[in-house]
């Protein structure tokens, strides 16, 4: 572990730097995008336990799901 709460990993060559500010409850992480894919590291912080809140366009349909779906039907109706 590094000072500030970052940590550098690399068995296989590749290169993961950590860091971590637990009062704003937020993560950062620099890593090889040859070895190791950004959906892949979600997966293992979410089989930690840990939730990765949504951001932008994910963040806004989530929200505003039960709207888009009565917009949705609203127009099916229209339609016929």
């Amino acid at each position: 572990m590094c000072p500030g709460g970052g940590a550098q990993f690399g068995p296989h060559g590749w290169r993961l730097t950590v860091r971590v500010n637990y009062a704003a409850k937020k993560l950062w992480i620099e890593y090889d995008t040859h070895a190791l894919t950004h959906r892949g590291i979600e997966k293992r912080i979410q089989s930690l336990g840990y939730e990765i809140p949504l951001e932008g366009h994910k963040k806004s349909l989530h929200e505003n799901q039960e709207l888009l779906m009565s917009l949705a039907s609203g127009l099916l109706l229209l339609i016929g």
